[in-house]
């Protein structure tokens, strides 16, 4: 975090296990990257505050357009 300015402490958890995570991913208590082999099939939802960008709002735009072109 020090080479991006940041330099004070910040909350984490430590899940020792693949399995572990998933569950704690489950519980709600935290979120992140599943191996596929691991992943359950449950709904995505995309949450982002409108005025935080055009970074943001580009990368909202070719998500909508991937995912109606998906379905």
């Amino acid at each position: 975090m020090d080479s991006f300015g940041y330099h004070g402490g910040f909350r984490y958890h430590l899940c020792p296990s693949s399995q572990g995570f998933v569950q704690f991913a489950l519980a709600g208590v935290g979120y992140g990257m599943i191996a596929e082999n691991q992943a359950l099939s449950v709904p995505l939802y995309w949450h982002f505050w409108r005025h935080s960008g055009h970074t943001i709002q580009f990368l909202t735009t070719r998500l909508e357009r991937f995912f109606n072109r998906a379905s």
